[in-house]
C-alpha cells in the first residue's frame, strides 16, 4: 500500500518535471517496426493479414512476429507466407506467457533507432492506408488509433467501432484503444515497459493508452483503417455496450456464482488492474497535468476517497466514462485491501 505523504510527494515531483513529451515532434516516417502476436492462428486469416502488411503504402519497416510457445506449424506457416520478404522475423519462444506478456516481451526489443512502432493481431486485415495516416498523426500526439470495421469471418462487412478521445482519468475508467489499431511513438516505451503486474483483466492496449494520454496525447482517426476480424478464436474480442444487469452476469460467469466471489474478482482483477497501472504510472514518473494528478494518485492508493469519486463521478456527467463500468470499479474500490 502506497502511503498518502508517499504518493503526494511523487505527485509533486512529476509536476515539476520536464514537460517535453507532451510538446509535438517529427516522426521519421520511413522507419517503423511492427509487432505481431501470434497463438496458433487460423491460416486463411493468417495469409491475409501478412498480406495487408505487405501491401501498406509505408513499406520501410520491420515486422516481428513472435510465437507465444513452440509451435512448428505456426512457423512454417509464416515462413511460407512471408518467403523470401526480408522484412519479416520470426521468433518462436519456447514459453506460452499469453497475449499480454507476449507483447511485452516483442515490445522489448524495439530498436532505439525507429520513428514509430505498430501492432498487430494474427487475424485482421489492414487497409493499405493504415500506416500512412496513422504516421502522420504521430506528429501531434504519442499515440494515433484508427477507427475499425468489426466483422465476422464469414461477412463481407459489419459495423464501425466507436473509439474516441477521452481524458486520462475516463481511460483508466473504459479503454478506447484498441491495439492492433494503434501506432505510436517509439518514446512510449520509455514509459511504458516494463509492464505493470498483471491480473486476469490487464489488457497491453489499456496500459499503452493511459501512458500516452500521461504523455503525448491520443490521435483517433475516425475513418476505419482495418477489418477488426471475429471468430469463435478470439483473445480479445469487440465489446459491446451493455448495462449494469449484463456486467453483473458477465462477471458472475468470469469469477463464479457466489456473489462474494464476484465481488473478490472485481476487486481483486478489475479494479486491481487499474491501481496497477496507476501505481506503475507514478513510479515511473511522466509529468502528469494538474487536472489528472489528483485522480491518478486516488486511483494508486486503491481506496474508496472523496477524490476518487469525484474524479470518476466527473467523468461519468461529462458523458467521458460509462456509468456501470464506473459504479462497478467504485465497488471495488470499497472493498479493496
Amino acid at each position: 500500500m502506497i502511503s498518502d505523504q508517499r504518493v503526494m510527494d511523487i505527485v509533486l515531483r512529476i509536476a515539476n518535471r520536464d514537460r517535453g513529451m507532451r510538446r509535438g515532434m517529427k516522426v521519421e516516417r520511413a522507419r517503423g517496426y511492427i509487432c505481431m502476436a501470434a497463438f496458433r492462428p487460423k491460416h486463411e486469416l493468417l495469409v491475409r493479414q501478412i498480406r495487408s502488411i505487405q501491401t501498406q503504402e509505408i513499406s520501410e519497416w520491420r515486422c516481428v512476429i513472435g510465437i507465444d510457445g513452440a509451435d512448428a506449424d505456426t512457423r512454417s506457416a509464416i515462413e511460407a507466407v512471408i518467403g523470401d520478404d526480408q522484412r519479416f522475423v520470426v521468433r518462436e519462444f519456447p514459453d506460452n506467457v499469453g497475449f499480454y506478456r507476449n507483447f511485452e516481451r516483442l515490445l522489448e526489443e524495439v530498436p532505439l533507432d525507429v520513428g514509430w512502432v505498430a501492432l498487430a493481431d494474427q487475424d485482421d486485415e489492414w487497409f493499405p492506408e493504415k500506416l500512412t495516416r496513422s504516421v502522420q498523426g504521430l506528429e501531434d500526439a504519442a499515440l494515433v488509433v484508427g477507427q475499425v470495421v468489426v466483422v465476422g469471418v464469414d461477412s463481407a462487412i459489419g459495423e464501425i467501432s466507436a473509439r474516441r478521445a477521452v481524458p486520462l482519468i475516463a481511460e483508466f475508467i473504459d479503454n478506447q484503444v484498441t491495439g492492433s489499431a494503434a501506432v505510436f511513438r517509439r518514446s512510449l516505451l520509455d514509459v511504458a515497459l516494463p509492464f505493470p503486474d498483471a491480473t486476469d483483466l490487464a489488457f497491453h492496449d489499456h496500459w499503452l493508452g493511459v501512458c500516452a494520454l500521461a504523455t503525448g496525447g491520443i490521435a483517433v482517426i475516425d475513418a476505419p483503417l482495418q477489418n477488426y476480424i471475429q471468430h469463435g478464436g478470439n483473445v480479445i474480442g469487440e465489446e459491446q455496450p451493455s448495462g449494469i444487469g449484463a456486467r453483473m452476469r458477465n462477471l458472475f460467469r468470469q469469477a463464479g456464482s457466489s456473489p462474494l466471489d464476484s465481488l473478490r474478482y472485481l476487486r481483486q482483477h478489475r479494479w486491481g488492474w487499474r491501481v496497477n497501472m496507476a501505481r506503475r504510472l507514478l513510479a515511473v514518473g511522466p509529468s502528469l497535468s494538474h487536472d489528472d494528478a489528483p485522480g491518478v494518485a486516488a486511483i494508486a492508493r486503491g481506496r474508496l476517497s472523496p477524490t476518487l469519486i469525484a474524479a470518476t463521478v466527473s467523468a461519468v456527467v461529462r458523458r467521458e466514462a460509462p456509468p456501470a463500468r464506473t459504479l462497478g470499479l467504485l465497488i471495488g474500490a470499497a472493498t479493496y485491501r
